[in-house]
């Protein structure tokens, strides 16, 4: 469908171990999403997004992000966007209103699978701060997925509050 399918240019799991290391951080937040919805081709098999492939793949490579990221002992928040809702034509399926709703719920499914496996980690789903009452909020979002500046601190300030900061 016209997505790269090589390799990861950068060695991310290397690269998020040693910055832990050397910021030995008390909190990581990691913010996921929209990317995080697309269906998955893994080892020669295309995972559909909610297929139990798909959750078990996603899941599990999101439990060795969060082991990466809480590896020093930092507490671990994980905030999972709201559904894209990008109406522009050519713009990938996943992030349409339609598509985006049905997958997001999906990928918080997999994030929470894979959190429930350490108690250091926390999953805060922003739908609860951007979605009032719709997730088509331009202000906050002006091209469906991106935070505007005032979109940042709004969230900013939301998962302050929601994570106990």
């Amino acid at each position: 469908g016209g997505r790269d399918r090589t390799p990861p240019a950068c060695d991310w799991r290397r690269d998020w171990a040693r910055a832990v290391e050397l910021w030995d951080p008390d909190v990581v937040l990691w913010h996921t999403g929209t990317w995080s919805t697309y269906d998955r081709h893994v080892e020669g098999m295309d995972l559909v997004a909610g297929s139990a492939e798909w959750h078990d793949a996603v899941a599990e490579a999101h439990a060795e992000a969060l082991a990466i990221l809480g590896s020093v002992g930092a507490r671990v928040v994980v905030a999972v966007t709201a559904p894209a809702w990008e109406t522009e034509r050519g713009k990938p399926a996943e992030t349409t209103p339609e598509e985006a709703a049905r997958r997001t719920p999906q990928l918080l499914e997999a994030v929470s699978s894979a959190a429930a496996r350490s108690e250091q980690v926390m999953v805060l789903d922003t739908s609860e701060a951007i979605c009032d009452p719709s997730c088509e909020r331009p202000d906050l979002r002006s091209d469906g997925v991106h935070y505007t500046p005032d979109g940042a601190s709004a969230v900013a300030a939301w998962i302050t509050q929601a994570g106990g900061f």
